[in-house]
């Protein structure tokens, strides 16, 4: 039986993602887009490797597959509000 609480966990890290990725999309951010694709495919291998294991993530596994792509997550989406590019030719 698949343990609940770490699918829980990672179905909702997965979801966040996704969200972060049409977010850095929307944005257009180039290094947004990159780490939230990033924090998307691990977040999926984690999703996939707790189906396939029934639920049997080890702690190292929860920091890789959870914790790692949250961050990536944060990160892009931290990118994607508050990083503007300075305006290097001034008003044209």
């Amino acid at each position: 039986m698949i343990s609940i609480w770490t699918f829980l966990l990672t179905l909702v890290i997965f979801l966040v993602s996704v969200a972060v990725i049409v977010y850095g999309f929307r944005d257009g951010n180039r290094i947004a887009i990159v780490l939230s694709l990033d924090a998307g495919i691990i977040s999926a291998l984690g999703l996939v490797l707790n189906a396939t294991t029934l639920g049997e993530l080890q702690a190292t596994d929860l920091l890789v597959f959870c914790a790692l792509p949250l961050v990536f997550a944060l990160a892009a989406a931290a990118i994607c509000r508050f990083y503007r590019p300075a305006d290097t030719l001034g008003a044209i």
